[in-house]
């Protein structure tokens, strides 16, 4: 996807908790695919190329995919089962 802000490649990933702390993580969907638990060595969290998210709670109703750019900072969420919702 390219980023709407400097035409930059967003690159998908998903989020999840960060479980001892108040926020959550970015990593990468294909190392998602392919790991049951999140990164916890160095290696492993370069590897899922994370991104920490320091926040009091995330409020995306289940987002599937998460788009970030690290060239301009943006996160864009696909928010499918929200649409779904809204034309029901």
């Amino acid at each position: 996807m390219e980023c709407p802000r400097c035409g930059g490649m967003m690159t998908d990933g998903v989020l999840m908790g960060s479980g001892k702390t108040t926020g959550v993580s970015w990593m990468t969907k294909e190392y998602r695919m392919k790991h049951a638990f999140a990164p916890m060595t160095p290696k492993a969290r370069e590897e899922a190329q994370i991104v920490s998210f320091k926040l009091a709670e995330l409020n995306t109703y289940m987002a599937d995919v998460f788009w970030i750019c690290r060239k301009c900072g943006i996160v864009m969420a696909e928010l499918p089962r929200l649409k779904e919702a809204v034309n029901e």
